[in-house]
């Protein structure tokens, strides 16, 4: 094995900073081991640490690398011969966007372009498709009436959305549920509830509360609205 490869595999591991392990090709078919850890900063100088390494290489006039290992992208994926430019990208999301990133990047089949957009696009971090239903409605939809509070059910609406297309989701652990809109309903929050089918189902639900409660003349203006909303 070459000393210098050694050497260069033993470098410690900053978490703060993504790398990538570039190997000479020439010296990998000649049974050699002969590469570098190197930084994913600016493509320009990890273009240039590239060639100094190639530089170096027992075999003469090397020219060819690929990437053979990689560190700190949080579970993405990188092609051995991935471009510069796209890597220190990706190291750049990731150091911003941490897991979140990663998993967005995965999400949109390893396309950083959209990954980066759906930030534009991010409702925010929640407990569950439930909690971000019931903030959602309580913050944009019509005021729902006390005696109505606990006849909704908020995990089933979060649900409704995910399985209407409006939104989707990434898990980072327990009681961490990102939810982000999707693209064609990326509008305005208010048009989006009040376009949302989930409220119809809550005129389903009120129509039947009406039936059953005393509280007429303060359910029946809400309806109202309900039904305006949804036709």
């Amino acid at each position: 094995m070459d000393n210098n490869a050694t050497a260069a595999q033993a470098v410690p591991y900053r978490a703060d900073r993504p790398r990538l392990y570039v190997a000479c090709l020439a010296a990998y078919n000649g049974g050699r081991l002969h590469g570098r850890w190197i930084d994913a900063t600016e493509p320009d100088e990890v273009r240039a640490e590239v060639r100094a390494m190639l530089e170096a290489s027992p075999e003469p006039d090397a020219e060819e690398w690929a990437i053979h290992d990689y560190e700190g992208f949080e579970g993405c994926t990188i092609s051995e011969w991935a471009s510069f430019d796209t890597v220190c990208g990706l190291a750049e999301f990731v150091k911003q966007h941490g897991r979140l990133g990663a998993q967005l990047y995965g999400h949109f089949g390893d396309s950083l372009d959209e990954a980066r957009a759906a930030f534009d696009s991010h409702a925010g971090e929640f407990r569950s498709l439930g909690d971000f239903a019931e903030e959602i409605m309580r913050e944009t939809g019509p005021e729902i009436p006390a005696a109505l509070q606990y006849y909704i059910d908020w995990e089933a609406m979060g649900r409704d959305f995910e399985l209407n297309g409006d939104v989707f989701t990434i898990t980072l652990g327990y009681d961490e549920v990102h939810v982000f809109w999707k693209p064609k309903t990326v509008q305005s929050e208010a048009h989006r509830v009040l376009a949302c089918p989930p409220l119809i189902f809550i005129s389903c639900w009120a129509e039947t509360v009406l039936s059953l409660s005393q509280n007429v003349k303060t359910l029946r203006p809400w309806l109202a609205k309900i039904r305006l909303t949804v036709e």
